[in-house]
């Protein structure tokens, strides 16, 4: 199973939120887990170090998954945006954050290695013994205990459409999937991870903006109890 299929995997369990909610064929995003988790606060609490990775966002098309060009979807302002996001509410909660431009150049290798099997790191049911001895020389270089994970996956489809004529709506068949995980870098596994759902790109090309649906899975995740 390639990375781009096991991505949607977790997303079963996000199911019944849909349902329960009443928006399985609407744009209102949904999450499941977040920082007020158990897991996070136990990290927060002993004031783990963390290495955070720069978010990897990925664009495929509904019908075939094949790759699309992200720059032509805003790929690289998504990705700053959450980048952003993560780094603020990483940092004000009290967890001690490097960035890989903060490493020495030694980690270079490593994270480019890392970087296309983010989606395999994040997915806590995952191999990650492959990774492990990036991992442990991650650990030692960020002199760090987890690794920050964020993943944007985008299935990009038809837009919403509007009929002025019957007044008939369709939905998009886009969906966006964030996924963050802190991965412990000496074992591997994922000490925390939570995961988002909105029906619609995550970027608004004619208002050059981040779409309010993505904007609002990264709060419910980063900020589940900021209004």
């Amino acid at each position: 199973m390639s990375p781009r299929r096991r991505i949607w995997q977790p997303l079963l369990a996000l199911v019944p939120f849909l349902v329960v909610a009443g928006c399985a064929t609407s744009s209102a995003p949904v999450a499941n887990g977040g920082t007020a988790d158990p897991e996070f606060q136990m990290l927060v609490a002993a004031r783990s170090p963390v290495v955070v990775l720069p978010a990897t966002v990925d664009f495929v098309a509904v019908a075939d998954e094949s790759p699309l060009a992200p720059d032509e979807f805003g790929g690289t302002r998504v990705a700053a945006h959450l980048d952003t996001e993560l780094l603020r509410v990483l940092d004000a909660s009290g967890l001690s954050c490097r960035t890989i431009q903060r490493l020495p150049a030694e980690a270079d290798t490593v994270i480019a290695d890392l970087l296309p099997a983010a989606s395999i790191l994040v997915d806590r049911y995952s191999d990650h013994e492959p990774y492990q001895p990036h991992l442990a020389v991650l650990r030692r270089l960020g002199n760090a205990d987890h690794l920050c994970v964020p993943v944007v996956h985008v299935q990009v489809g038809a837009a919403e459409w509007y009929n002025p004529m019957s007044g008939a709506m369709t939905q998009s068949t886009s969906s966006t999937v964030l996924r963050i995980a802190l991965v412990d870098m000496e074992d591997g596994s994922v000490s925390w991870s939570a995961e988002g759902l909105v029906r619609a790109l995550p970027y608004n090309q004619r208002q050059e903006s981040i779409n309010p649906g993505f904007a609002e899975v990264v709060r419910m995740i980063l900020e589940p109890t900021r209004p």
